[in-house]
């Protein structure tokens, strides 16, 4: 099994779930973490229910919807500065700006593939209350898959100076994505280097890394 296929077809099922459109919120509720996921489950769900046969052949649509409704919420800098680890500070500012837009574009293939290969599933999202000053939140959800099996799937929020909440990681059944990834990246710059690890990103996508 490709481990790295597996993480994003799991993260996609955890923002496929709960059918239907998304429903208004009051705008104070909107930025807090717990909202952010909730608004990303209902609004994917509103924009792919009923349409799977559609994007399925055309898959850059799918593309599009993740790069719209999802990942606007990840803080990917910050994330692909941790997926380089150690190398980020081996790294020039060019070389990890190039990184960042690769690991962009190859997380938004890669969920797209995802979700286009997964029928539908329900979701549930846990209260997760911010203390005042408290700057990272675990927002927990409950994934419940059509065979019946649940799946924990956490999203680890931070918040920036100007203070936005983003997510930085998602923890599948208590496995961090960036470590699956930090580990797999950094493998692999050691044998091509951060440039070779760019473009087989651009140009194959993070499933495929170990191939």
């Amino acid at each position: 099994m490709n481990t790295w296929r597996t993480v994003c077809s799991v993260l996609l099922l955890a923002l496929a779930g709960l059918a239907g459109p998304a429903p208004a919120r009051a705008a104070a509720a909107a930025d807090t973490p717990t909202a952010i996921v909730q608004a990303m489950v209902d609004q994917l769900s509103h924009q792919v229910d009923g349409h799977e046969a559609e994007l399925g052949k055309h898959p850059e649509r799918m593309t599009q919807i993740i790069d719209q409704v999802v990942l606007p919420n990840f803080d990917l800098p910050f994330a692909s500065l941790l997926v380089l680890g150690p190398y980020a500070t081996q790294t020039t500012p060019a070389q990890r700006v190039a990184f960042n837009q690769a690991f962009y574009k190859a997380l938004a293939r890669g969920f797209a593939k995802g979700l286009i290969d997964f029928s539908q599933v329900r979701v549930k999202v846990l209260p997760a209350p911010a203390a005042p000053g408290q700057r990272r939140v675990l927002v927990r959800t409950q994934v419940l898959q059509s065979n019946g099996d649940t799946v924990a799937v956490d999203y680890a929020f931070h918040q920036g100076s100007a203070g936005h909440w983003k997510i930085y990681d998602v923890i599948i059944e208590g496995i961090s994505y960036i470590s699956l990834y930090r580990s797999q990246v950094n493998a692999d710059i050691q044998k091509n280097g951060i440039e070779g690890v760019t473009e087989r990103l651009s140009t194959k996508g993070i499933v495929d890394l170990s191939n």
